[in-house]
């Protein structure tokens, strides 16, 4: 049962009763946000006139799509960008995109996703993220000032933030908040020393995300630079002729791919190893009853797609009556990825486990690898990065409405040789996303404090 007192001026000032309303997180929020402003702190919109930036969208577009040596754009979706290390889902044309500019964000603005079951949270953008076209379902929040900027990040992320965004929100099917929304958000803001503090850790959590990222891009590019490039002998429009004696149980035609054979013996000629000379390939079997708890009443259970995020959207916590943990947990340094899903997506795409996931549990739909020993995990991931070793995992790939891969397949997929790999910067770069988690969360922890000194109220919970 959920009990709240409720101000005399407030039900007067909402005309309603209801407990449903007043019990609302958004609600509470506002509440708390009145209550912090009578006891001191100065409320200043996002947007407008006295605003602390400019608000704003890019208009909705037709995604006309790079043919092959066509000038493109990498392109991303909004959960795209809360990736470790984010890569394109599509490639636009340069040519034929029509506001290709407005998608184009600096280094700086903050991104703030505003539908669907992403609705919510914010992420500055890096010198990584600068280089991708955004998709208009990111609002942006463009401030000078580094410090209010860093310190508004820090409010959005808070649980008090995060529900004042969400009040607001409407739509029939799919949840929605617009510019107008964002830019008439209230923002509290405290003494100078508080802001200064506050903004001081997320500015660290942007950084050490942004070191991250671009150290982990730096070593999956250098390890390819020393491989074969990846070239097909014939335009793929010309096709290919399979013996029948090959086919098999595979009658797909990516399976058959004569690039992904070109691909597999350079790589052996080279000095390449199958996979399951280097690592032991799991991938947890058997359904369990999803018995969602809270926070203090279970433990984080990421899907295959959040395993691929830094700040995994709608994380979910599970009770331990649900499954064994034993068989789904991840531990320190081994390689997840997702299992299940679309070939033609992040199905494949790697993450070392950090250390401030490790014993964290990861549904049957996330695959384990987990080196041998001599192997350093370091090099398993850079070299499972690579286009080549991604390239033979999607043509694995098979289901009829969700592509799926087994650990017996994957087995046979060949890694580029030891070497080109700085094993220490990868190890480094994981850390570094655990040390921004930490930042970040002393950053909200400084705001949500100051909120609760001032209102004498409970903190929201996350």
């Amino acid at each position: 049962m959920i009990v709240r007192s409720v101000r005399a001026r407030s039900l007067h000032a909402n005309r309603r009763l209801d407990c449903k309303y007043f019990c609302s997180p958004g609600t509470q929020a506002a509440e708390r946000l009145t209550l912090a402003s009578a006891a001191g702190a100065d409320l200043r919109t996002i947007g407008g006139p006295k605003g602390l930036g400019k608000v704003w969208a890019p208009s909705r577009f037709k995604r006309a799509y790079a043919s092959p040596g066509e000038d493109g754009v990498a392109y991303l979706r909004p959960y795209d960008v809360f990736d470790y290390v984010p890569q394109a889902a599509d490639i636009l044309s340069v040519k034929r995109s029509d506001n290709l500019a407005e998608l184009m964000a600096p280094p700086g603005a903050l991104l703030q996703t505003c539908s669907g079951r992403n609705l919510g949270p914010a992420v500055a953008v890096d010198a990584h993220l600068a280089t991708f076209a955004l998709s208009h379902d990111l609002i942006r929040v463009e401030i000078d000032d580094e410090v209010t900027r860093c310190y508004l990040l820090a409010f959005l992320s808070t649980p008090t933030g995060q529900a004042l965004i969400r009040r607001d929100k409407t739509g029939s099917v799919i949840d929605h908040i617009s510019v107008g929304h964002l830019a008439d958000a209230a923002v509290p803001f405290f003494d100078e020393a508080v802001r200064a503090n506050a903004a001081g850790y997320m500015r660290r959590a942007v950084g050490l995300r942004e070191q991250a990222r671009i150290a982990l891009a730096a070593v999956v590019d250098s390890l390819t630079a020393t491989l074969a490039p990846i070239e097909r002998a014939a335009p793929a429009k010309a096709g290919w002729t399979v013996q029948a004696r090959t086919v098999g149980s595979r009658v797909d035609a990516a399976f058959h791919d004569p690039l992904v054979a070109k691909v597999r013996a350079e790589l052996l000629a080279a000095g390449g190893q199958q996979l399951a000379e280097v690592a032991d390939v799991a991938k947890p079997s058997g359904r369990y009853k999803t018995y969602y708890v809270d926070a203090n009443h279970g433990r984080p259970l990421l899907s295959g797609r959040q395993v691929l995020q830094y700040f995994p959207v709608n994380l979910q916590h599970i009770s331990p009556r649900s499954l064994e943990p034993a068989r789904y947990e991840l531990r320190r340094s081994t390689i997840a990825f997702q299992a299940d899903g679309r070939s033609e997506e992040r199905l494949g795409a790697p993450v070392m486990i950090e250390p401030g996931r490790d014993r964290w549990l990861a549904s049957g739909h996330v695959g384990r690898l987990s080196a041998r020993k001599g192997i350093d995990p370091g090099w398993l991931w850079g070299a499972f990065a690579t286009d080549h070793v991604q390239l033979q995992i999607k043509a694995l790939a098979c289901g009829s409405v969700v592509d799926a891969l087994y650990p017996k397949d994957l087995e046979q997929v060949v890694l580029p040789a030891p070497g080109s790999v700085d094993v220490n910067a990868v190890s480094a770069a994981w850390k570094k996303f655990t040390d921004a988690s930490h930042a970040q969360s002393e950053a909200i922890a400084v705001i949500e404090g100051e909120l609760t000194r001032l209102t004498g109220e409970t903190p929201l919970s996350a």
